[in-house]
């Protein structure tokens, strides 16, 4: 097994951040900004280096970009099975992806990351909740709303808020809203149990299939975003971060159940949990409240750059 100074060297290695000046302007749904991020590749294979070894490329699922009928762009992925993932655990994945881990590869002795981060260290900033709606069971389910920033490729500005238009055990659903009012597309998780692990197929589809108002609406969105290009990339950036996922996911969801158990347990006979009983897989976004600005923070401590923070 890889020792953790290897990993450590690894990662200082695998990406170079450059800072750039931030401009923001007013969008509807959020804030664009701009900022530069520059990657190495693993010298071997020529692919990205993640936080776990080399990310999956391109040719490791199917892909395609089209123009649908009525002007709307549309991307489509079908993703490699993900070994060792349930649907349950994806269910869960998207539940918690605004959690912080301690998980450093090897065990859960690191310094606290946010697990937005594990899954796509280059390009994702932060994602939280907006709006979290649950049911009768205590579950997210739709309605609810997410907070994304990211740059795909480094250099794409991703700053929107996404409306939760299915969540359960088969599919997490995105809308894209404009001005929160107005569908302009949307973006598909689907995931099923299979003998190879858990199937995972993504879709985002940018436009409206409006009358009259959609052709005008299509080319907006084209020129915002960047059509077909910005498709591109993010097929690119999707199968990056899907392809983490086997790689640790399975292990935050292990660790949460233990960590659930031991609280439940002390509960049980009257004891409040210690703090050694407390969870260290999943800590709660609101106990470690970070800026964007603080992403390269976290990177150097978990390379051994920087004393963790203080939640």
């Amino acid at each position: 097994m890889e020792s953790l100074a290897g990993r450590r060297f690894a990662l200082r290695n695998s990406v170079l951040y450059q800072r750039a000046s931030m401009t923001d302007k007013s969008t509807g749904g959020g804030v664009w900004s701009s900022r530069s991020v520059v990657m190495k590749q693993e010298p071997q294979s020529g692919l990205k280096m993640g936080f776990f070894g080399p990310m999956k490329p391109l040719s490791s699922a199917e892909h395609s970009v089209e123009v649908l009928p009525d002007g709307r762009l549309c991307a489509r992925i079908h993703h490699e099975p993900m070994k060792g993932v349930t649907a349950q655990m994806l269910r869960w994945w998207f539940e918690n992806i605004d959690g912080f881990t301690r998980f450093n590869g090897r065990d859960f002795s690191g310094a606290p990351v946010p697990v937005y981060r594990l899954w796509h260290p280059y390009d994702h900033i932060q994602v939280s909740w907006a709006r979290r709606k649950h049911d009768d069971s205590g579950r997210v389910t739709a309605g609810s709303i997410f907070r994304i920033e990211e740059n795909l490729d480094g250099r794409l500005p991703v700053r929107a808020k996404v409306w939760i238009s299915r969540f359960d055990d088969g599919a997490c659903n995105f809308d894209l809203r404009l001005g929160g009012l107005i569908s302009v597309g949307h973006l598909l998780h689907e995931y099923a149990d299979t003998e190879d692990g858990c199937s995972f197929y993504t879709e985002m589809v940018l436009g409206s299939s409006m009358p009259l108002i959609g052709p005008l609406l299509n080319r907006f969105v084209r020129y915002r975003v960047g059509g077909e290009e910005f498709l591109r990339t993010w097929i690119a950036h999707n199968i990056e971060e899907s392809g983490e996922t086997e790689k640790f996911v399975p292990r935050l969801y292990e660790q949460a159940n233990v960590d659930g158990a031991v609280a439940e347990a002390a509960q049980a006979i009257g004891r409040s949990p210690r703090a050694g009983l407390e969870p260290r897989a999943i800590l709660s976004s609101r106990k470690c409240s970070r800026r964007a600005s603080d992403m390269d923070r976290w990177r150097l401590e978990l390379t051994g750059g920087l004393e963790p923070p203080t939640c």
